[in-house]
């Protein structure tokens, strides 16, 4: 996010301080030599503070079909938030928190939560959802996130998905977004 926020403004853009959930896993010189500071390891979230000057910056080179997108997912977002989806949001959260290992199915969803899947579609349907609503959801997301990397290509991603070909991925794609992966 910190290096799309760089490229959307073409500015640099100093970091105050940058938070990781997870323990400090190889030489902290890796993430200060990209970051510019040295991060903080083993937090309650990740997170990154910046100065709210940053707001006020041009985006230089923008993308309407991708505002579009974004636009969506926020709209989504703010939905979710006003409507306290909390069962729905913790099942999206550690679906997201064991990627990339394969989609779980609702079984397994259903023995990892230690219910039964009729009472996990019934939590569900009360915040007015789905099971493949919220696969498709962390999926799109997932989709964004990675496309929005030039490392990544339009197969990889697909892959890391765990869409049988990238043609299936391309077609869901277009599908959530209104847009082709390109």
């Amino acid at each position: 996010m910190y290096h799309l926020m760089i490229r959307l403004s073409c500015r640099n853009i100093s970091l105050k301080e940058v938070h990781f959930t997870h323990a400090l896993s190889t030489k902290i010189d890796a993430y200060t030599s990209v970051l510019g500071i040295t991060p903080q390891f083993g937090k309650d979230s990740n997170a990154i503070r910046i100065s709210k000057d940053i707001l006020e910056y041009p985006i230089l080179l923008a993308d309407s079909k991708l505002l579009g997108t974004f636009e969506a997912i926020a709209e989504e977002t703010r939905h979710r938030l006003m409507q306290g989806r909390i069962f729905s949001d913790q099942l999206y959260n550690w679906i997201i928190k064991d990627m990339p290992m394969p989609f779980p199915s609702l079984k397994e969803t259903a023995m990892a939560f230690k219910m039964s899947v009729r009472s996990i579609q019934a939590r569900l349907k009360q915040e007015n959802t789905t099971y493949q609503d919220i696969m498709n959801r962390a999926r799109r997301e997932l989709a964004v996130g990675y496309l929005a990397k030039p490392e990544y290509k339009i197969g990889e991603v697909a892959y890391l998905l765990h869409f049988s070909e990238p043609s299936a991925f391309q077609s869901a794609f277009k599908k959530w977004t209104g847009v082709t992966p390109r």
